[in-house]
């Protein structure tokens, strides 16, 4: 009994170890129609992804982006840690938050940091003046860069 109690931790981890894989996955946000928040949006399409032009625009090629948005209060510190984590692989950049904004990217009332992947989808939200937040950013980017 001793000898399959002390076994039974290796066989587990051995299993694992060559037959499991250990990934994760950052959702893509609106795939389709939940509410009533973007009514007064329109030409808003399901499942959403930026349109071409909006991303020939941002300079968004072959890299994800983050993006501030409150000219009043940027997010100076969470911008910096991105930025320096991230060098070049992450297009960085701060707009103001306007209406046509609010539109284009889906923004929310709380939410000042959007996460944009390669294909225009978004695939996060954040309040990065909070500490917490501006961390699950940085996973969530080093996430999406393994992934593309």
């Amino acid at each position: 009994m001793l000898i399959v109690a002390l076994l039974s931790p290796v066989a587990v981890f051995s299993f694992l170890k060559f037959f499991g894989r250990n990934e994760f996955d950052i959702p893509v946000y609106h795939l389709k129609k939940t509410g009533a928040a973007f009514d007064d949006c329109t030409n808003i399409t399901y499942p959403y992804k930026l349109h071409a032009d909006s991303l020939r625009r941002l300079g968004l090629g072959s890299r994800p982006a983050v993006l501030f948005f409150d000219a009043q209060r940027p997010d100076s510190l969470a911008l910096a840690r991105v930025r320096e984590e991230f060098g070049e692989s992450v297009l960085v950049g701060s707009l103001p938050g306007t209406p046509a904004h609010r539109c284009t990217f889906l923004l929310t009332d709380s939410a000042r940091t959007l996460l944009i992947d390669t294909e225009g989808k978004i695939r996060g939200y954040y309040h990065t003046p909070e500490f917490e937040e501006a961390d699950r950013l940085i996973v969530e980017l080093k996430i999406l860069l393994k992934q593309y």
